[in-house]
């Protein structure tokens, strides 16, 4: 069917709202509505109501408003009530006799609005959230460097095996030497055969996945069965692999910590 036909289905069906309010292992499934099924879950007949939802290519949204929460209601008085976990929102939105809905809006509780006679219940996204005072996690920018690059300074002689490819195909060369080492070990890091070098993506066992094509790589295999290569380990940027593994803490690009009190949060 194509997009035109579909909509042309739709056409003078009325639009069905579905919200999944989830707070640790309870859930509140309302129907903007009467009552309605909808995946074999039951959501409760309601009065709730919104305005309208903001989408943008902004990477930030604005909070989202869901109105109409019975001041009397036992639901609504769960809801309301401070809790140790976060409470959050599903929105879905689909069209009555249509069995597909779609996800309108996801965000987490975020203000509690009391009114004469029924609650109105604010939500953000997780930037909003992100960028709220109060202590929790703080992003913090990890190690910009290359690996092996100028500014990281390791040599990369230093960390690199010796091994064997023995096949290499679809981006990803077998080499036995890779298994000596825990899966992950080689991801980030580089496969040398030559002159040239690919970064490794991926490591499993003796799988390593290429950034790309290895045209020397692939016509060495053909010719002779196998190509000898030199494999050198990978970075995952924390300051724990910067430190035990390479001994280079002190030419750390990230930010390892914060100084500040977090209840004085600044984004970057």
């Amino acid at each position: 069917m194509s997009y035109l036909s579909k909509l042309l289905s739709l056409y003078g069906k009325r639009p069905v709202w579905l919200a999944e309010i989830t707070r640790g292992s309870t859930t509140w499934r309302f129907h903007l509505g009467a009552g309605f099924t909808h995946d074999g879950k039951l959501y409760e007949p309601s009065a709730l109501n919104f305005d309208g939802i903001t989408y943008s290519s902004e990477i930030r949204k604005d909070d989202f408003t869901l109105d109409g929460f019975p001041l009397s209601d036992p639901a609504t008085q769960s809801l309301v009530a401070a809790a140790e976990v976060p409470t959050t929102l599903t929105l879905r939105r689909g069209f009555e006799g249509e069995p597909e809905f779609v996800i309108a809006y996801t965000g987490r509780l975020s203000a509690v609005k009391p009114g004469r006679r029924s609650y109105s219940l604010v939500w953000g996204s997780w930037s909003v959230d992100a960028s709220r005072r109060g202590d929790g996690f703080v992003a913090q920018r990890q190690c910009p460097w290359r690996l092996y690059g100028t500014e990281c300074g390791v040599a990369q002689a230093t960390h690199e095996v010796a091994g064997t490819v023995t096949a290499f195909a679809d981006g990803i060369a077998t080499v036995a030497a890779a298994d000596a080492l825990a899966d992950g070990t080689y991801a980030g890091g580089l496969l040398r055969f030559g002159t040239d070098q690919r970064t490794v993506v991926r490591h499993v066992g003796a799988a390593l996945t290429l950034s790309g094509g290895f045209p020397a790589l692939s016509a060495e295999i053909t010719a002779n069965g196998s190509a000898a290569v030199f494999i050198a380990r990978g970075c995952d940027k924390s300051t724990a692999t910067c430190a035990g593994t390479f001994g280079n803490i002190a030419r750390f690009g990230g930010f390892p910590r914060m100084t500040d009190n977090p209840l004085e949060r600044r984004v970057f």
